[in-house]
């Protein structure tokens, strides 16, 4: 599995993080068990707050626009939705948070 990060560059004041700033994060994968696993994962990451996980477009764009996370973990292989075009919709629908593909 690789994954990608894009323009995270917000989140951090130079290169060091303020030790207060948790950063709120939705996954989107369809396999329930990596789902699980990396929700877990980041529920124990002092920096992360978990917001919800989702494995279809329209789960994904209900959270995004009532929790508005800082980070969208994306299955780059989804099959319930194209993910390019799921981050679109994000971004039009103004949406500030950040996206990363898992392939």
């Amino acid at each position: 599995m690789a994954i990608a990060v894009a323009d995270l560059a917000h989140l951090t004041n130079s290169s060091v993080a303020a030790p207060s700033k948790t950063i709120g994060v939705v996954v989107v994968h369809e396999r329930p068990l990596f789902r699980v696993g990396l929700c877990s994962f980041l529920g124990q990451q002092g920096d992360c707050r978990l917001i919800g996980a989702a494995t279809r477009l329209e789960e994904v764009l209900l959270l995004v626009r009532e929790q508005h996370p800082d980070v969208v973990l994306l299955d780059g292989s989804l099959t319930t939705t194209d993910p390019l075009n799921l981050v679109q919709q994000l971004r039009l629908l103004g949406v500030p948070t950040r996206c990363a593909t898992s392939l």
